[in-house]
């Protein structure tokens, strides 16, 4: 499968991938070296991995050795880490509980390269980016917390 071609923007920022399978972690790696501004500085495949290692940018799954790691999660975000979750885990209420706990991005598996590279890379620069399943989750939300989007604001998040 050829890369997709991404444009250097703005200055390199160091990323973390933890995940419990290493095949994740070297495709999400191999991924991330077609990006020149990225460098991967820490891998892990254990919870106690995520607090560990200096960088930007966490890419973790969900999931770690059949746990949901949400508390964890929750810490790191609530400490100021930039978190992308990575997930075969996509029901809407998980998504939306990963998003509210303030995640800078939530990306399924299925999605793969361009839409795991495009949230690192905004998380990097502190912006929003929306994959397809995050905006699929975000439309079709219907609780009473759910902001109150536009016809406009649906329509640009199918």
């Amino acid at each position: 499968m050829a890369g997709i071609p991404m444009a250097r923007t703005g200055p390199a920022f160091d990323v973390g991938i933890v995940d419990d399978h290493p095949v994740v972690i070297d495709g999400v790696r191999a991924w991330l070296a077609e990006e020149p501004s990225v460098r991967v500085r820490h891998t892990g495949e254990t919870t106690t991995d995520l607090y560990s290692g200096a960088v930007d940018v966490l890419i973790v799954d969900l999931n770690l050795n059949g746990r949901l790691v949400l508390p964890d999660i929750g810490e790191l975000t609530a400490a100021g880490r930039r978190l992308v979750v990575f997930s075969q885990f996509t029901e809407d209420s998980l998504v939306l509980n990963v998003l509210n706990m303030g995640v800078a991005g939530f990306v399924a598996k299925s999605e793969g390269q361009a839409h795991l590279l495009h949230p690192v890379r905004a998380a990097a620069a502190d912006r929003p980016y929306v994959p397809p399943t995050t905006a699929g989750v975000l439309v079709s939300d219907r609780s009473p917390a759910a902001p109150h989007l536009s016809q406009q604001e649906r329509a640009s998040l199918l």
